[in-house]
């Protein structure tokens, strides 16, 4: 169950997006938790949370995933997550990466 909306960051989302934009730029390759601990990222309301973000990141081409691990986060107990970097841009809009990775 998720945390109830009178505590829940509202925030959330969009810092989580700014921690993921902030580490495609190191050309790092990062997992969510990863990003949480470098970031010092709370944890979302719902972990479901998690995969709108990246999706949304991923979508607009901040980040790529290029493979899987097992996952250091203890609540996970070793699952496969998948391994993200930020993207190579050169062309369109947002092409702001394309110097860093």
């Amino acid at each position: 169950m998720g945390t109830p909306a009178v505590l829940e960051d509202l925030a959330w989302p969009e810092k989580a997006l700014q921690a993921i934009e902030a580490e495609a730029r190191t050309g790092r390759t990062f997992d969510g938790y990863q990003l949480q601990i470098r970031h010092g990222l709370a944890d979302p309301g719902s972990p479901q949370q998690w995969g709108s973000v990246i999706k949304t990141a991923a979508r607009r081409r901040i980040i790529e995933c290029v493979g899987f691990h097992i996952t250091q986060r203890p609540t996970r107990r070793g699952g496969i997550c998948r391994v993200w970097t930020g993207c190579t841009k050169t062309d369109g809009p947002g092409a702001t990466n394309a110097e860093t990775v």
